[in-house]
C-alpha cells in the first residue's frame, strides 16, 4: 500500500470528500419508561441498520477494463441478488459464455437466460456450484478484484475440476466476494481461466448430457492486441508480387504454346491450363489488392516506426496480464486506443515515490504502483502491444503546484497522422496528449528513448 502522501502527489486535485450527517429530532419523554423503551427501540434500530450495513454486497460489473470492478449502488445490486439459476438455465449460461470467450477472448460483462441477466462473477458461482453438484443455484451478489492472468496449456481429470469448483463454491459462498486464483495442480488457476475452463464443462454436459473424464484447458489468450501485424502485411504482399510474377510467366509460356498447337485435343486441355493460371492470377490480384489496403490502414504501422513495438528488458508483451488488459482497452481507432491506455494507467495505479524502475510493466499492472519511470512502462507495455508505437521520454520538468524542478519520465504514443502523443498518467491533471501538472514551456528534454534500461 502506499502512504498517504505518495497518493496525494498524484491525486492532488481530486480529493475525495464525504459528509456523514446525523439528525436527532425526538422529543424527550415526560415517562421514564417510555424513554427507556424509546433509548431500547433507538438501540435496536441501529444495530439493525448497522448489521445491514455490513451485509451489503454491492454488485460487481467486469468491466471491458478487466482487472477493476465497478460497484453499483444497493438499489441496482438487489435486483439480480435474487435470481435462481436451475440446471438447464447454467448450463445454457456455460455454452454461452465458452462460446463468447472462445470468439472474443475476453469475458463477457453480464451473461443472460430468458429475462434473468447476472454478472459473469455470479456466474462463477453458479457454475461452480453445478459441477460440485447442486442442480438450482440462488445468487448473490458478489464484489472483489482481480489481479492477473496467466496462460495454460493443460488438462486436468474429472476429480481435479471437481474439487476445484468446489473450493470455488465454498469460497466465493463463504467470502461472497471474487476468487483472484485457486491453487492447483497445474499452478495457481486464474479467475479468466477458471471461467472459461468450468464453462467448457458446461457446454460439454450441454450437449452430451454427462460431464467429461478431463477437460483440456488452453488460455484463450492471444500472443498481442494487435489488428494485425504491419510486418507480415509487408510479407504478404512481397510474396503476392514474387507469386503473380511467376503465374504471368507460366501463363507467357503456356499462351505461346497454345499459338502452335495444332492438336484440337491437347488444345483442350492446354487451354484448361490456362484457364485455371488465370483464376489463379485473378485469386493473387484480389488478395494483393487486399493487403495494399492496409497500408492504408490507421493501425498500418510503417517500417521506421516499428522498433518502438519491440519488447525490452522491462516490458514483457507476451505476458498474459498485459495482453489480456490491452484487449480490453482497444478502441475503434489508435487515437481512442492510446487515450483509454492512458486513462486506465492513471486512474488505476497509485504514484510511489522511489528512484529508477523497481517493478516493470508486469508487476506494475499487478500491484497498481508505480513511480513515473514504472507507469511509463506500463503505457508502453499496454501501447505496444496493442500495436502503437510507444517510447519513453525524459526530461527536467519544472511542477506547476511545488514551484520545483525535478527529472521526470514520462511517454508517448505514436499516433498516424499525429505524431508522437504525450501521455504523462502520473497526475489527475492530465490527460491524453495534455500536460498540466508542470510546465511544458519551463521543462526541458534531454531524450526520446526506445528502451529505458534504469
Amino acid at each position: 500500500m502506499t502512504s498517504k502522501m505518495n497518493i496525494k502527489l498524484k491525486k492532488e486535485n481530486k480529493e475525495d470528500s464525504f459528509t456523514y450527517k446525523q439528525n436527532k429530532t425526538y422529543k424527550t419523554p415526560k415517562s421514564i419508561i417510555i424513554l427507556f423503551l424509546l433509548s431500547l427501540f433507538i438501540l435496536c434500530a441501529s444495530s439493525v441498520d448497522t448489521s445491514q450495513a455490513e451485509d451489503v454486497i454491492e454488485n460487481s460489473s467486469d468491466n471491458n477494463t478487466y482487472n477493476e470492478t465497478n460497484s453499483t449502488n444497493s438499489t441496482n445490486s438487489s435486483e439480480n441478488s435474487s435470481i435462481v439459476l436451475n440446471k438447464s438455465e447454467i448450463l445454457n449460461s456455460g455454452t454461452q459464455v465458452a462460446n463468447f470467450i472462445e470468439k472474443n477472448k475476453k469475458l463477457p460483462n453480464t451473461v443472460s437466460v430468458g429475462d434473468k441477466v447476472f454478472t459473469i462473477s455470479q456466474y462463477l458461482y453458479a457454475v461452480s456450484s453445478f459441477i460440485s453438484g447442486s442442480d438450482n443455484v440462488t445468487l448473490f451478489n458478489v464484489t472483489g478484484k482481480i489481479y492477473s492472468v496467466s496462460r495454460f496449456s493443460t488438462s486436468y481429470t474429472q476429480s481435479q475440476y471437481v474439487d476445484l469448483a468446489k473450493r470455488t463454491k465454498n469460497y466465493m459462498y463463504n467470502y461472497q466476494t471474487m476468487l483472484p486464483y485457486i491453487s492447483s495442480a497445474h499452478g495457481n488457476l486464474d479467475y479468466y481461466n477458471m471461467i472459461y475452463m468450468f464453462s467448457k464443462i458446461a457446454r460439454y454436459y450441454d450437449t452430451y448430457g454427462k460431464i467429461p473424464t478431463s477437460v483440456s484447458l488452453v488460455s484463450q489468450i492471444p500472443a498481442n492486441a494487435r489488428l494485425f501485424s504491419s510486418s507480415y502485411v509487408d510479407q504478404r504482399i512481397s510474396s503476392l508480387y514474387s507469386q503473380l510474377k511467376t503465374t504471368r510467366k507460366s501463363m507467357s509460356k503456356l499462351a505461346a504454346t497454345i499459338k502452335i498447337t495444332k492438336n484440337l485435343k491437347t488444345l483442350k486441355k492446354l487451354q484448361s491450363q490456362f484457364n485455371s493460371l488465370q483464376s489463379k492470377y485473378n485469386s493473387l490480384n484480389s488478395l494483393l489488392t487486399k493487403y495494399k489496403s492496409l497500408r492504408s490502414s490507421a493501425w498500418y504501422v510503417p517500417y521506421s516506426m516499428r522498433k518502438y513495438l519491440k519488447e525490452t528488458r522491462y516490458i514483457k508483451l507476451t505476458n498474459g496480464n498485459l495482453v489480456y488488459v490491452a484487449m480490453n482497452l482497444r478502441g475503434n481507432t489508435p487515437y481512442e486506443t492510446g487515450a483509454k491506455i492512458f486513462n486506465w494507467v492513471r486512474d488505476n495505479l497509485d504514484y510511489s515515490f522511489y528512484y529508477r524502475t523497481k517493478y516493470g510493466a508486469s508487476k506494475a499492472l499487478q500491484y497498481r504502483l508505480g513511480n513515473c519511470v514504472d507507469q511509463a512502462h506500463l503505457i508502453v507495455a499496454l501501447a505496444r502491444t496493442s500495436g502503437l508505437p510507444a517510447r519513453y521520454v525524459r526530461g527536467t520538468c519544472k511542477f506547476v503546484v511545488s514551484g520545483h524542478t525535478y527529472s521526470h519520465v514520462w511517454t508517448q504514443i505514436w499516433i498516424k497522422g499525429r505524431g508522437w502523443v504525450n501521455a504523462d498518467p502520473t497526475n489527475y491533471r492530465n490527460s491524453f496528449g495534455v500536460i498540466r501538472s508542470w510546465d511544458p514551456a519551463k521543462s526541458k528534454i534531454s531524450g526520446a528513448l526506445m528502451e529505458y534500461s534504469l
